[in-house]
């Protein structure tokens, strides 16, 4: 069974150029996104994934990093037999809507707004790699928004300024 195309959804190939231009330059970002097919006959369901890579390795990977049977110590886990129904149950922490959200976002309240249901730290990646958002401002941000020192958008600031906001 093919994914069809919905006129009233942008492809995704449009939002992740959208997203990926507003990358600060030289930082080696990528967003992706996969469908997966399981299952066959009527019980088919179509999974997405998407994920970040930074320099080469994957910092970012959803829903991997937040089912509970990979990572039952992350803040906010998915229990994995509720996951091909996630969506399904209403909730809205879809990392398609996040983008979207992310660059409806007017320039000024890029470090202010909470994005609507961002659960899993997608907002925070993107906040760290806009080009339009600077060294001074990022850093006064990450102090008091990214207490972990491993998740990934230190890592996208480090890669992004050569040195980690402490």
């Amino acid at each position: 069974m093919k994914h069809k195309y919905t006129p009233n959804k942008p492809r995704w190939s449009k939002t992740k150029r959208d997203i990926e231009s507003l990358f600060a330059d030289g930082l080696d970002l990528q967003i992706h996104a996969n469908v997966y097919t399981h299952g066959s006959g009527p019980s088919q369901q179509q999974l997405p994934r998407h994920y970040a890579v930074l320099d080469g390795t994957i910092i970012w990977d959803f829903p991997h990093d937040y089912l509970a049977s990979v990572n039952p110590d992350a803040d906010r886990v998915i229990p994995y037999p509720l996951y091909p129904y996630w969506k399904g149950l209403g909730n809205k922490s879809d990392p398609a809507s996040i983008f979207r959200d992310y660059i409806d976002t007017p320039r000024d309240e890029l470090l202010t707004r909470e994005i609507e249901h961002d659960d899993h730290d997608l907002g925070d990646i993107l906040r760290a790699a806009d080009r339009r958002i600077g060294r001074t401002r990022l850093f006064a941000w990450a102090l008091v928004k990214l207490p972990r020192f491993d998740c990934p958008a230190r890592k996208v600031l480090k890669a992004r300024f050569n040195t980690d906001p402490r």
